[in-house]
């Protein structure tokens, strides 16, 4: 475990470690991308794969890219059916053989949800209660 990581930290990472899932959320500039690194180290016997929502956010790791090219989804114009057919052999081969998916900058669509739903429950309770409309 990194000596620079703080007790929040070090109890985030040990969860993942451990094989719990894991939200990490937090402002900019609370080291997000910097616990990610250190979960990536600590399970380099691992396949772990780092995807982010956006091109961009999957720039700074190293060997990032998109959740949809990651997952083979393409642009997202195909049926659940066709996806199957059309996804790449290898692609289906990176999924069997991950065992960590880690998706970067979501921390936004979360206070998002948590702020126009419920500011109580992570992702303002999607999934967790009926909403009415």
């Amino acid at each position: 475990m990194s000596a620079m990581l703080n007790a929040e930290q070090s109890e985030a990472l040990q969860l993942v470690v451990s094989g719990h899932n894991c939200l990490i959320h937090g402002q900019a500039g609370t080291s997000k991308s910097f616990l990610i690194k250190e979960i990536v180290k600590a399970l380099k016997d691992r396949a772990v794969a780092v995807t982010a929502s956006t091109g961009l956010a999957a720039l700074q790791f190293q060997s990032a890219t998109t959740v949809h090219h990651w997952a083979g989804l393409r642009d997202g114009r195909n049926t659940n059916q066709h996806l199957l057919q059309v996804i790449a052999d290898e692609t289906k081969d990176r999924i069997r053989t991950c065992s960590l998916l880690i998706i970067d900058e979501i921390s936004m669509l979360e206070y998002v949800c948590r702020a126009v739903r419920d500011p109580s429950l992570y992702f303002g309770g999607l999934q967790s209660k009926k909403v009415n409309q």
